[in-house]
């Protein structure tokens, strides 16, 4: 028998949340909030950068930067019906790796702030520095996840001193990932291209034997712009054997990179109704349905290395605003990694990563 997860809604931080000095205050707080008076007006993407617990508008030159000492708020406003008015979003909050927990807070609480300003309707994402969802980094042409962030000085790739750093690089047609890692061979797979940046002169494109020909021209595209970034001062280079560049003892990796196995959808009611925070089990052995989703109520759908938080039309004000907040509590209660992603949906929108884990 699967034990029922209880939480004692008293002892976390949303113990308050629901009544309607809460939902006001949310309110009034967002409609104050200078960065959002114009978020979510037109189609396109926006983004924000936590400053010293401030939402800090980030350079349209960089989007698609994220360095990874900081936490970034991105939405983006689109259409998903061309023939309507409506506006729809996408609402993301990303952490890096070495962010603050004052700073991935203050990006929670922001990003609630601006979903009460949208009226509820965005669908939220909390994107972990290397978990992101594909949703994420397909926004951008170019997705950069670097070192560095603001209490750190972070210095552009165009100031003169910069330090030698190893880019992973994956993309397709469309979209192009690039992820610094450590500057070590043991970082190198056979079926991906790498960008070795040597902070001097000289920028090598290494492309591994199992690597796609997308891949290799996304990080040709890198390399060159690169190579513009620092007028000319740099020369780009590419390397299409290990062993030209590398002593004759270091054998070329021969490993591709690995994904987790799947697991079967889970299906969990959410009831915070007796002042307990509750999570009975439905279903835990797949076969998820939207049939499942009832209105009157909130679920967690939790597909093992996605959580999507569903908030019915007719669910608490609680359950319907702090979603992300109750998945944190569901992975707490099962002891899981706080690395998961994290989604949540009102009834009515749309979210691709929920109809992957619907049957």
């Amino acid at each position: 028998m699967i034990k029922q997860p209880v939480i004692d809604i008293a002892t976390t931080n949303i113990a308050a949340l629901g009544t309607d000095a809460e939902l006001q205050a949310r309110i009034n707080a967002s409609n104050h909030e200078a960065a959002w008076t114009a978020a979510g007006h037109a189609e396109g993407v926006e983004v924000w950068r936590i400053e010293q617990f401030k939402v800090v508008p980030w350079p349209k030159e960089q989007y698609g930067q994220f360095t990874s000492g900081d936490a970034f708020i991105v939405l983006k406003t689109y259409r998903a019906n061309p023939d309507s008015e409506k506006l729809s979003y996408n609402l993301h909050f990303w952490i890096g790796k070495d962010a603050t927990a004052d700073e991935a807070g203050t990006a929670a609480y922001k990003t609630v702030e601006l979903d009460d300003h949208l009226h509820g309707v965005p669908v939220q994402y909390r994107e972990i520095q290397g978990y992101e969802s594909s949703l994420f980094t397909k926004i951008f042409p170019r997705v950069q996840f670097l070192d560095g962030g603001v209490a750190s000085g972070f210095k552009s790739v165009v100031e003169e001193s910069i330090e030698p750093r190893l880019l992973h690089v994956k993309g397709t047609a469309r979209n192009m990932v690039v992820r610094q890692v450590p500057l070590a061979i043991a970082s190198l797979n056979a079926g991906d291209v790498f960008v070795l940046d040597t902070g001097k002169h000289r920028i090598i494109q290494w492309n591994g034997a199992r690597s796609s020909p997308f891949e290799k021209a996304k990080a040709a595209e890198l390399v060159q712009a690169m190579e513009g970034e620092r007028h000319g001062r740099a020369q780009g280079i590419v390397v299409v054997s290990w062993r030209d560049r590398c002593d004759s003892g270091i054998a070329e990796p021969t490993s591709d990179a690995t994904t987790a196995p799947a697991t079967p959808t889970a299906l969990y009611r959410i009831s915070d109704a007796s002042g307990t925070l509750t999570f009975t089990p439905i279903k835990t052995d797949g076969g998820v349905t939207r049939a499942n989703l009832e209105s009157h109520d909130a679920f967690v759908v939790d597909g093992g290395h996605t959580i999507v938080v569903w908030v019915g039309n007719d669910a608490s004000a609680a359950e319907r605003s702090q979603g992300v907040a109750i998945a944190e509590q569901f992975l707490d209660s099962q002891g899981r990694s706080k690395l998961v992603r994290i989604v949540r949906v009102v009834e009515g929108g749309a979210s691709p990563l929920l109809d992957k884990l619907l049957d």
